[in-house]
């Protein structure tokens, strides 16, 4: 479950299948992060990716734009403004937009790979 704003109202402990894109999910230490989300503020906020990029230490994420300027899409370890779903908040607290959900988060894409690869 997560907190959640939706047309400004507050919602706790809304349950990640629930989440819409838009969504502004708020983000604590402890929180497993529900979607891929854009930071849009953050007070050293700290998030364990470990689960997906394999990467030992948490990586701190800003609600500035990437300066990126020529590439197409940055790889995920060069996205420090996105929280991705299955991450652990380690330490801070932001809120971020709902970007991706299900299928199509960084998560979902590992999956549906892995899906293919089974079969």
């Amino acid at each position: 479950t997560c907190t959640v704003v939706r047309n400004g109202v507050v919602h706790d402990n809304m349950a990640a299948s629930e989440l819409v894109l838009g969504d502004l999910v708020l983000l604590a230490t402890g929180d497993r992060v529900p979607a891929d989300c854009r930071v849009v503020d953050a007070i050293e906020l700290t998030v364990d990716q470990s689960s997906l990029t394999g990467e030992n230490d948490p990586v701190a994420k800003t609600g500035e734009a990437l300066n990126n300027i020529g590439v197409q899409r940055p790889n995920i370890s060069q996205q420090d403004n996105i929280c991705f779903s299955g991450t652990l908040i380690r330490a801070g607290r932001g809120r971020a937009l709902v970007v991706a959900i299900g299928e199509t988060t960084e998560f979902g894409k590992v999956a549906i790979e892995l899906a293919t690869v089974t079969s």
